[in-house]
């Protein structure tokens, strides 16, 4: 037990920290109530340059046929994850020098600059200090993955990224005398949350249950595409760009409903092809298709129904929130019932961890798979978020070879 409360500790100092880098200003700047300009603490860059820079290596090293082997196992995941944290890095710093420019135009209501003084060594200083905060927290990510409780690029992305949408949803609740909008909220939640704890994946990995295929085959990522593609239209018309776009009213909003049932489709058959399902001895029925449709599409009614972009996000929001809490709660009753823990393996396909659960399981080995509820919102789209195998470390080497005998074994299938 001291091992657990040293780890959840660890956990929960990493997620005040990365909360306190979003309160801490950045030196050499001074605003007032009224500034509407950029963040200004030394959360100010974020974290999502490391995110896209994640997806861009996935994306190269799928399209290059050499580099596809790098996918496959931990060292080269390892090789993939140092080029996306300096590919992220690199973006860190645009983002600061953005933010420092938008800073360095922008004046206070007595019609002073925002900067207190200006020169290399302070302007340096100041954009240094962003790119610090941003990699702080991925850090931080990093240290919880290793030493904490829960996946730490799951608890600290989740935190980062979601934390100033859910204060935007409290503010729009207290802020509105329509009562339906809350109902919208829950209706769309509870709708999400039921449709999820009826999902075979979840139930196979925690009771051992049968699985032929993961749902929702999309996960959420549908909805914030439709809506970003949506958006387009008005974005380009601001710009002088006119295109023959929905621009509001129930056009746009069945639009935008159509668009999130297209990509489901899309990516669900994308993300599980049939031949690479085939290495797992798993398949996709019209079923599992039917039910990711009605996930996302009722999700998107009842936003398209109750449209404000504050509700939407915060219901993508909770979605994670739920999924998030899902998995640090299984992962704190394994290490309950198990003791101390080491991760055998590293998948980042979201089908291939019942095939590694079910051939551990089979050996006798207790096996745990971290942050599978996270990644099923996501599915392929987050290379950032890894599924380790984890398992007692008394049966870590037999593990570790089960799992990869099972792999050379499937590769030779495959060939």
């Amino acid at each position: 037990m001291s091992s657990l409360l040293r780890r959840g500790a660890v956990t929960v100092l990493c997620l005040a920290a990365a909360e306190g880098l979003r309160h801490v200003p950045a030196p050499g700047i001074a605003t007032d109530a009224a500034w509407t300009g950029p963040e200004v603490s030394l959360a100010a860059t974020g974290i999502v340059s490391f995110l896209q820079a994640w997806l861009l290596v996935e994306f190269v090293a799928f399209a290059i046929p050499t580099l596809r082997p790098l996918r496959e196992n931990r060292d080269g995941r390892r090789t993939l994850a140092q080029v996306a944290a300096a590919l992220g890095l690199c973006g860190v710093g645009v983002q600061a020098v953005s933010v420092f420019i938008g800073l360095a135009a922008g004046t206070r209501l007595d019609g002073d600059p925002v900067l207190l003084t200006q020169g290399l060594l302070a302007n340096g200083l100041l954009i240094t200090s962003f790119v610090a905060g941003s990699a702080a927290i991925w850090a931080l990510a990093g240290v919880v993955q290793r030493f904490g409780l829960g996946g730490g690029f799951s608890l600290l992305v989740a935190w980062s990224l979601l934390m100033p949408e859910w204060h935007g949803l409290s503010d729009a609740l207290r802020n509105t005398a329509d009562r339906l909008v809350l109902a919208g909220v829950l209706l769309g939640v509870g709708l999400a949350v039921t449709v999820q704890r009826l999902l075979p994946l979840w139930q196979a990995l925690s009771e051992g249950g049968k699985l032929r295929v993961p749902l929702p085959l999309s996960g959420f990522v549908p909805l914030p595409q439709a809506a970003a593609i949506l958006w387009l239209g008005p974005t380009l018309a601001a710009f002088g760009f006119v295109i023959p776009w929905p621009q509001g009213g129930w056009p746009f909003f069945g639009s935008f409903v159509l668009v999130a049932l297209a990509l489901t489709v899309f990516w669900g058959r994308l993300m599980h092809s049939r031949s690479a399902l085939a290495r797992y001895g798993l398949s996709r029925t019209a079923a599992h298709e039917r039910t990711s449709l009605v996930l996302v599409g009722g999700v998107a009614a009842v936003a398209a129904l109750l449209w404000s972009w504050e509700v939407f996000i915060s219901i993508a929001s909770l979605l994670t929130f739920a999924a998030v809490a899902r998995d640090l709660r299984a992962e704190w009753r394994f290490r309950r019932a198990h003791g101390e823990l080491a991760v055998a393996e590293q998948l980042h396909r979201l089908y291939a961890a019942p095939a590694a659960h079910a051939a551990l399981s089979a050996a006798g080995i207790p096996v745990h798979v971290r942050s599978v509820a996270h990644r099923s919102t996501l599915m392929a789209l987050a290379p950032w978020l890894p599924l380790d195998v984890l398992v007692p470390c008394d049966r870590y080497i037999e593990a570790r070879d089960l799992l990869l005998r099972a792999r050379l074994a499937r590769e030779g299938e495959s060939a």
